[in-house]
């Protein structure tokens, strides 16, 4: 009889144990991620980040962290905090004043990063120094919500590229949502690596608002903000897009000193370009160097100078320059007047025009209205009653 019963047990605590292992193993490992907090009220330590005892640095708080924590900003300034010109006073980002990154924080690990009461109230502030104010180099981080982004402010130029507000180098499926980049030297956002979310993003006196690199494959872009770009050093084009099979919708692009997008892909075909506003800026509207087949479709494009600035062509009243070697597909858009492209108050385009530098563009049929376009956060959505018409 205890022979029996020492059996069972054995068999019971043998299940018990493999049902453990199946359960580890089942589990993703996000299960057991920890938050860890950041505050202005706080002091840094290599155990800070806890709800009694959070983090002064947003550095320290991932040097903390493990690949799939959770950190948590609260509201406040982060950076050089007495803006005396360096990053080595107590609570200080721990920044890399030219050497490595050469940037002021460094997201090396694979972390939600998040603020709680949203951009305009978590400034992260490099204070004019000569690097990038983030680099992310790990894929699969999440930088930034909805109402729940940070503002990168104030990097400036150090004979290289190290100015810009956020650089992405990860590979692939990085989250950059609910950002503000604000007076950075270069570019607010420089994106590297295929098939990034970069979403609801605003990029404002910088000297350039979003740039990708031309073999990056795959990106949403989405929701985001172009205005007010250029200075001294940069041509002030809102949004500077180069590679393929990007999703490009619901973005505005106004009052740049430069061209509201240029647009540079291989194979135009797998480029999604709908539904955004392109208005107001002193360059071009969209400027196209290469795009085979690229379609453009359903957005607002008006009041776009055409001046040649920054050593950009000059291309008066162009809201549309096709500058490619191919037929690009221009159709249902609106061009600031009913009776389609032309001279003021529509912006040109298409056959007839100083526009078409190659090929020509396909305008027709035309918007007679503007297109009404309301994004949303976390959907796709357009509210759109538009009257397409073509001249006779």
């Amino acid at each position: 009889m205890m022979q029996t019963e020492t059996k069972k047990s054995f068999t019971i605590y043998k299940l018990l144990a493999f049902s453990f292992l199946i359960l580890f193993i089942v589990v993703p490992q996000n299960v057991w991620a920890k938050t860890i907090l950041v505050t202005n009220n706080a002091i840094d330590s290599l155990t800070c980040g806890t709800k009694l005892e959070p983090c002064r640095s947003i550095s320290q708080a991932i040097d903390n962290a493990k690949n799939g924590d959770h950190i948590l900003v609260g509201p406040g300034r982060y950076g050089d905090l007495n803006h005396d010109g360096d990053f080595d006073d107590p609570g200080e980002e721990a920044s890399e004043l030219g050497f490595g990154c050469k940037c002021m924080i460094l997201v090396d690990k694979r972390v939600s990063m998040k603020s709680t009461h949203g951009a305009t109230a978590t400034i992260l502030d490099a204070n004019n120094a000569g690097l990038d104010v983030v680099n992310i180099i790990t894929d699969e981080v999440i930088f930034g919500g909805i109402n729940k982004g940070f503002t990168l402010l104030g990097a400036r130029m150090t004979g290289d590229d190290d100015d810009v507000g956020l650089v992405v180098l990860s590979e692939r499926n990085v989250h950059v949502v609910g950002n503000i980049a604000l007076d950075n030297e270069y570019a607010g956002f420089e994106i590297h690596g295929s098939r990034h979310i970069i979403k609801n993003n605003t990029a404002s006196r910088n000297g350039g608002g979003f740039v990708t690199a031309f073999v990056e494959n795959g990106h949403v872009i989405m929701n985001n903000v172009a205005s007010a770009n250029g200075n001294a050093s940069v041509g002030g084009n809102g949004f500077s897009l180069f590679g393929n099979n990007h999703k490009i919708m619901f973005n505005t692009s106004i009052g740049n000193k430069g061209m509201g997008f240029l647009l540079n892909a291989s194979n135009g075909e797998k480029l999604e370009f709908q539904k955004n506003n392109v208005i107001g800026n002193r360059g071009s509207g969209i400027w196209v160097f290469n795009g085979p087949n690229l379609v453009i479709k359903k957005n607002n494009i008006f009041g776009n100078l055409g001046e040649g600035v920054f050593h950009q062509s000059f291309a008066p009243n162009c809201g549309l320059v096709n500058d490619s070697d191919s037929v690009i597909y221009a159709t249902y858009n609106f061009w600031g007047a009913p009776n389609g492209p032309g001279v003021d108050p529509a912006d040109d385009a298409g056959p007839g025009s100083n526009c078409d530098r190659g090929p020509v563009t396909d305008v027709e049929p035309f918007l007679r209205k503007p297109v009404k376009i309301k994004s949303r956060h976390s959907t796709e959505y357009v509210n759109e009653k538009e009257t397409p018409f073509a001249q006779n």
